[in-house]
């Protein structure tokens, strides 16, 4: 049973809602999405904490414009790339000097945002395949 430890969230949203008995609201949520089960946060799952920040998030109109878990594919998926390219990903000035080109970014790996991860991700893909096709040209 997944728990989480930090619930910074949660007490950001809360405090975003409108009521006068944050301690009464608080209960009344935690008790409402684990089925009466429990009212303490650290009880929960991490299914039903992750449930009730989205709900929070959409009653208090503060959700997160691009969801950590879209960014971490990306990132990923582009981190996976360089190593194909041959960049030691385990290195990451070896990582930020790559993207700082010009060409590739002009950011910091940690700077780029997930338009920019998904346009660097075609750039390196086509270098790759243009690299490929080279290849294939030498050897015939």
């Amino acid at each position: 049973m997944a728990k989480t430890n930090s619930f910074s969230r949660f007490w950001t949203l809360l405090a975003k809602m409108p009521c006068s008995d944050r301690d009464g609201l608080k209960l009344q949520l935690v008790s409402g999405f684990t089925n009466g089960r429990t009212d303490s946060l650290r009880e929960m799952t991490l299914s039903e904490y992750n449930s009730m920040i989205r709900e929070m998030e959409k009653q208090t109109g503060s959700s997160r414009p691009v969801s950590y878990e879209v960014l971490k594919k990306k990132r990923s998926a582009v981190l996976h790339q360089m190593q194909l390219m041959g960049i030691d990903t385990a290195n990451w000035a070896a990582v930020d000097n790559f993207c700082l080109g010009v060409r590739i970014a002009g950011k910091k790996f940690r700077e780029l945002s997930a338009d920019d991860l998904d346009a660097v991700l075609l750039r390196i893909r086509s270098i790759r395949q243009k690299d490929m096709q080279k290849a294939k040209k030498e050897l015939n």
